[in-house]
């Protein structure tokens, strides 16, 4: 099964600019990964304030990585920690829950759950069930200091001297087929080649 994700801390002028992932885990499957040595934090979007963690690969800034599992799986854990301009540390966690087992990938890119579709291919659209004021934007999994308005979904901020110090949220995702990540328009998501390969039995990072 392949998993898409994307570690991201959404930058402002109380962070500073020199912020950083330190390690991602994601207990379930085994895995720790580094800043640095397997991961580095790059600004994939027009937007740089947004720093998303991908593959220390290359010098491409890509939207998040890719996990492939020799079984499915249905839930897992990602436990991330932020250094804000070496000054202190963020956590965040999500749980993410996936809905279905149609198909043998999963996004957290909520914009590939959509109908599609192209001279090459053609996808219904694998939305669930959501809230009417749900976008992207609002929505999908982000770490922040700053409190804001506009967050959407199911989360919980603990909140120290005005600042977001932990967040943890749930988060649901459809499968979606494969090909919406081979073929997508974006030029920026991880290719299936670049996926670390977990032994899902033993939690070993093959590659």
């Amino acid at each position: 099964m392949i998993i898409h994700i994307s570690p991201t801390l959404l930058t402002c002028s109380q962070t500073g600019p020199n912020c950083s992932l330190i390690d991602l885990v994601i207990p379930e499957l085994g895995m720790a990964l580094w800043e640095g040595k397997e991961l580095v934090t790059r600004r994939p979007f027009p937007n740089k304030n947004y720093l998303v963690a991908c593959r220390n690969s290359g010098r491409k800034a890509i939207k998040g990585l890719l996990i492939e599992t020799t079984h499915p799986i249905k839930s897992f854990t990602m436990l991330a920690r932020w250094s804000i301009n070496a000054s202190y540390i963020v956590k965040h966690r999500v749980n993410y829950e996936i809905l279905d087992d149609v198909f043998d990938t999963a996004s957290s890119e909520m914009l590939l759950w959509g109908e599609q579709s192209s001279e090459k291919f053609s996808f219904e659209s694998r939305w669930p069930e959501m809230p009417s004021d749900t976008t992207p934007l609002n929505t999908q999994p982000k770490m922040q200091v700053s409190q804001a308005s506009w967050k959407r979904g199911d989360f919980h901020d603990v909140i120290s001297h005005g600042r977001i110090m932990e967040r943890v949220e749930n988060f649901r995702m459809p499968t979606i087929e494969r090909e919406r990540l081979m073929h997508s328009v974006w030029d920026r998501l991880p290719t299936v080649d670049s996926a670390f390969l977990i032994e899902h039995e033993s939690g070993a990072v093959i590659s």
